[in-house]
């Protein structure tokens, strides 16, 4: 749902609540009128916690996307001094070239591979890496790399279930109170029929307002020629 969709729709289920707060003796608990307007009752707050819950959902995805960035960044930076190093290496040892190629811009499952057989191939030869003055801990430096990028992607996906799942509950529980409003709307006239101030008052709450229209810019108006300069000829 559209967050100006749910906003206006909220602003109409809240005015909907207040004026039978305000009436509510005119529609008695069990009539049918007043089964909706409890129900909007009830739905009303439960409204307000699923906003409340995508709208956190929103700030820790941010944080989680911010979080994964800065994983992945961390695990090139550990994998960048192996393929450097691999590279010297090479100059006498051909051969291990080909299992220490840096990956381009490439997506996180791919980057994690990679780094993955760089773990593995590198364990295996960690004394020579070491001898070429890599830091001794550097198979856990990029260790601990990949965990924290997979830790990231985790959590990533988590918090954007939350969020689809808060999501989803705000729609459902705002369809069943537009549903609600929407039968208000033709049984509250058969309460109000003879007063008409009260009925003009429900019309204005159970409205849904537009969505605002944004306005075009004006064109520029065409250049004013009375204030142009006029030629000036040459004899």
């Amino acid at each position: 749902m559209k967050k100006s969709l749910f906003n206006r729709q909220f602003e109409t289920v809240l005015r909907v609540r207040g004026y039978h707060r305000k009436y509510a003796d005119l529609f008695p608990p069990e009539t049918m009128c007043g089964k909706l307007f409890d129900l909007i009752e009830t739905l009303t707050p439960q409204l307000s916690k699923f906003a409340g819950s995508e709208f956190a959902s929103d700030g820790l995805i941010k944080s989680a996307v911010t979080e994964k960035a800065q994983a992945r960044q961390v695990l090139r930076t550990c994998m960048e001094p192996i393929y450097r190093t691999a590279r010297v290496i090479a100059r006498h040892e051909p051969a291990i070239l080909g299992q220490f190629e840096m990956p381009g811009l490439v997506g996180d499952l791919v980057l994690l591979k990679t780094a993955q057989g760089f773990l593995e191939n590198a364990e295996s030869m960690k004394d020579v890496f070491v001898a070429n003055d890599l830091s001794p801990d550097f198979v856990e430096q990029l260790k601990a790399a990949i965990d924290r990028l997979q830790a990231a992607i985790s959590t990533k996906d988590a918090k954007k279930g939350q969020r689809k799942n808060a999501s989803k509950s705000m729609r459902q529980t705002m369809d069943q109170a537009m549903d609600a409003v929407y039968r208000l709307a033709g049984l509250v006239p058969n309460k109000l029929a003879r007063n008409s101030p009260l009925l003009a008052e429900w019309e204005i709450a159970r409205r849904v307002h537009s969505a605002p229209v944004s306005k075009a810019p004006e064109p520029n108006p065409p250049p004013d020629k009375s204030t142009q300069a006029s030629p000036v000829s040459v004899a």
